[in-house]
């Protein structure tokens, strides 16, 4: 009964109490004052039938500078779990389309060295790039590893529902043609919070992973 009334209170104060909101948010590159205007660069089916979606947005950007845009919208650059997948499905942050993992190099929406010329284009036209970046989860892991976890109550996230136990989770993010380039961190210790089981008898409950 206390931890709930700890729990309510805990979020009531974080929502009438958070922080400041920004005092200066950069709304153009040029740092006019004036509104800025973005456009939404993609759906989820998209695709161009004779070119990557980078190199047409290289060539469209002209017209939308024209037209008075300053802000471009893109979707996930990442690589993805499948080679088909619009990076919403992360399976590497750091791979925009530079490195052979998941059966393609590039990713569904082009090579690395693609993206980047389209975003040289885009500021020489004075149009800022905004890319929706997924942070929250991962999938695609190149294999399970087992590890230790204390099960979470479904509703109370902050509640202890068992002691410790061992489960066998996908988390392992080997990239093994990538390796430690660009980034060496171990991005297992960002992913083992959330977690279900791998055995399917668990019932999809919550766990968080025991740093021991």
């Amino acid at each position: 009964m206390f931890d709930d009334f700890k729990f309510w209170f805990r979020t009531l104060f974080i929502k009438r109490v958070g922080p400041p909101p920004l005092e200066r948010m950069r709304l153009r590159p040029d740092a006019s004052s004036a509104n800025p205007l973005m456009i939404q660069f993609f759906t989820w089916d998209c695709l161009h039938e004779s070119m990557s979606w980078w190199r047409h947005l290289e060539q469209e950007i002209p017209k939308l500078a024209q037209q008075g845009y300053t802000q471009i919208w893109l979707p996930p650059p990442n690589k993805a779990a499948e080679v088909d997948g619009r990076g919403y499905d992360a399976y590497d942050l750091w791979d925009l389309g530079e490195f052979m993992h998941k059966g393609t190099t590039r990713t569904r929406w082009g090579t690395r060295d693609e993206l980047l010329s389209a975003c040289r284009v885009a500021r020489e036209h004075g149009i800022d790039i905004l890319i929706d970046a997924v942070l929250n989860h991962k999938l695609g892991a190149d294999r399970h590893e087992t590890f230790t976890v204390i099960p979470s109550d479904p509703n109370n996230r902050l509640r202890d529902a068992g002691p410790p136990r061992q489960i066998e989770g996908w988390t392992a993010f080997d990239y093994p043609t990538r390796g430690e380039k660009l980034f060496a961190l171990d991005p297992r210790t960002f992913y083992r919070r959330g977690l279900g089981s791998k055995d399917k008898d668990e019932g999809g409950i919550p766990n968080r992973r025991t740093w021991s």
